[in-house]
């Protein structure tokens, strides 16, 4: 039994999901048991049923426990392998929302939720696919679904521009002198406390490497690995990453992704030294990898001494349960940690970061400490600030509510169509773009080129895909960062019509 009373300021789903988790981990819970059910556990702690399942829910989702049609939950097996640390700042951080949304969702009936065990290299023929699933420069008339943007309303101007004139005027020298390689002192240090608040990251601010994006962090990563050396990739996945790979010189392999994540066995007997990832929320799938699959790419990198870049992509727009910890925050020896502000602030404000391990960072000094900084001193002390002063943090809650309402606005257009709508969202808890399911008469390709003749930008599964592309068929992504519910409502008619129209 566990004494609820104990949670101290935690919400008692999150103390229930914590303790359960332990105990799997511990192995006071053994793989394959049978847990209680919901009703019998919120009777034994004399909880709300609700929070009992928010509690199993979390489990699920971290690939702890695993839910069986009219059998129950079980714990799942080996999940006891893979251990977060603990006492992080991340099991501090409160939920948007934890009501039940799935009744409005099409469960589990997603192509990538099967599982494969091959792999394919880039080739330059790869490389002419569209990496952004943009097929029209055309400005849309009615929506853009694809754009990364935020609202522009969402840009917090004013501290922005206030501590800018702060800057200039605090600290005009250090606003002209050329940056440190690695980024300003200031900012490392700002950096390094939020990941300790935010994902329980204890990371030290000398093996933080600022940049001006993701692709010049992942340059920086491929002369660490060393010259030629063979890299990894998600499919389907972000496919600049494989597109850096390939143009500097690296033979890159794409591994499938499943409901779990990444497909580990496929990494097996290959000589790869660096493998991508984006574990707690996989672009584009929005698969979250397991804790089985956690465990087992950790002991092949052991095995094969190879690294493991973590891209902890939409991190910050979580809007039901908790936050997924990093696996960095657990294995830093191992783990090379990457985020990025573009996303959460404004795609103009071009800084990015890395954590390194110990090793990596002795090898960045030994290679590559000639290097000039690559983002101006002036944007890394107005960031400082903005971090130091706590306006980050405020600025990620506004944006989290801010976007979980929208996000139930445009989930409600989609739940008032009941069974009449042609289009279906698919599960996902998190980011800002919803996954639309169509109809299986569809030519994709010829699809999204018609929307986009009538002013509507959406893109598809496959145009992130490098194989298997017929697993991903019909998916469609819309981003509804800058895009809003009337963007939605417009467009939703147009695209059932196009729809109906390829049917007859």
């Amino acid at each position: 039994m566990y004494d609820v009373e104990k949670r101290g300021d935690k919400p008692i789903y999150e103390y229930l999901y914590m303790c359960i988790r332990d105990d799997i981990v511990g192995g006071r819970i053994k793989g394959g048991e049978k847990l209680l059910s919901k009703r019998r556990l919120a009777q034994q702690e004399g909880v709300a049923l609700i929070t009992v399942e928010n509690a199993y829910e979390q489990l699920i989702v971290e690939g702890y426990i695993e839910s069986r049609e009219r059998s129950g939950y079980y714990a799942v097996m080996d999940a006891e392998r893979f251990a977060y640390a603990t006492g992080s700042g991340i099991d501090n951080r409160p939920a948007i929302d934890k009501r039940n949304t799935n009744s409005i969702y099409k469960k589990d009936k997603m192509a990538f939720h099967g599982s494969t065990n091959t792999r394919r290299y880039t080739s330059r023929k790869d490389n002419k696919e569209s990496v952004t699933g943009v097929t029209n420069n055309k400005e849309p008339a009615l929506a853009d679904f694809v754009s990364q943007r935020l609202h522009d309303d969402a840009f917090p101007f004013d501290i922005w521009s206030k501590l800018m004139r702060k800057v200039l005027s605090d600290r005009n020298p250090e606003c002209l002198a050329p940056p440190d390689p690695c980024g300003l002192e200031v900012l490392r240090y700002a950096i390094a406390g939020y990941l300790m608040r935010s994902r329980g990251i204890d990371a030290n601010p000398d093996n933080i490497i600022v940049g001006p994006g993701t692709e010049y962090l992942e340059n920086i990563l491929l002369v660490l690995s060393g010259g030629g050396a063979l890299t990894a990739v998600e499919d389907p996945g972000y496919k600049k990453i494989g597109l850096v790979c390939e143009r500097s010189g690296h033979k890159c392999l794409h591994i499938p992704v499943n409901k779990d994540g990444l497909d580990v066995f496929a990494l097996e007997g290959t000589s790869v030294r660096l493998v991508n990832i984006s574990p707690s929320h996989q672009f584009p799938t929005g698969a979250v990898m397991s804790a089985v699959r956690r465990a087992q790419l950790l002991d092949w990198a052991g095995r094969e001494d190879a690294y493991i870049a973590e891209d902890d992509y939409d991190s910050e727009f979580r809007f039901s349960g908790r936050p997924i910890p990093p696996i960095s925050a657990s294995y830093p020896d191992r783990v090379i940690y990457m985020n990025t502000f573009t996303r959460t602030l404004a795609p103009s404000i071009r800084i990015a970061f890395m954590v390194l391990p110990d090793k990596l960072m002795e090898r960045y000094r030994e290679k590559l400490s000639f290097y000039s900084g690559t983002v101006s001193s002036f944007d890394q002390l107005v960031l400082a600030e903005f971090i130091n002063g706590g306006y980050y943090e405020r600025h990620l809650s506004r944006m989290r509510n801010y976007y979980s309402k929208r996000r139930e606005n445009i989930l409600k257009i989609f739940e008032d169509k009941g069974d009449n709508s042609l289009f279906t969202p698919i599960k996902d808890n998190a980011g800002l773009r919803l996954i639309l399911k169509g109809p299986d008469w569809l030519d994709d390709e010829k699809f999204i080129k018609e929307l986009s003749e009538k002013g509507i930008k959406i893109s598809c599964m496959n145009d992130y895909c490098y194989s298997y592309k017929k697993m991903y068929e019909h998916l469609f992504l819309l981003s509804f960062g800058a895009a809003n519910e009337d963007d939605f409502k417009k467009a939703l008619p147009v695209m059932e019509e196009v729809s109906i129209n390829y049917r007859n």
